[in-house]
């Protein structure tokens, strides 16, 4: 998918959650060919979207990573997707009014 470049789109990587499907271990820190999932995923998408928040609780990520925008859920506790859904319509309301679409992956 190619966004044309009109369009002024937010993407919100869903990168939080209790990682149940991972054994427990914290997704945002999967690494693949020794390279974070996370990195791979930012990396791709950057060729699409300027705007690129990264929706997760975890501090440790959040304090390692200057350069990327983390943006911790709206409601405290692990909620579930639709909480990072929520955070990244309500991020874009006040810092990316001019968004024509938000576009979430998980």
């Amino acid at each position: 998918m190619r966004i044309n470049n009109d369009q002024k789109v937010l993407v919100v990587i869903l990168a939080g959650g209790k990682s149940r499907r991972m054994q427990g271990k914290d997704k945002s820190l999967a690494t693949i060919n020794k390279k974070k999932l996370l990195d791979i995923c930012f990396k791709r998408i950057s060729q699409q979207s300027e705007m690129i928040i990264i929706n997760t609780n975890n501090r440790s990520l959040i304090n390692f990573d200057k350069k990327k925008t983390f943006v911790k859920d709206h409601f405290s506790g692990f909620l579930g997707p639709l909480s990072g859904v929520l955070t990244g319509m309500k991020w874009a309301e006040k810092y990316y009014p001019i968004a024509n679409w938000i576009l979430m992956g998980k």
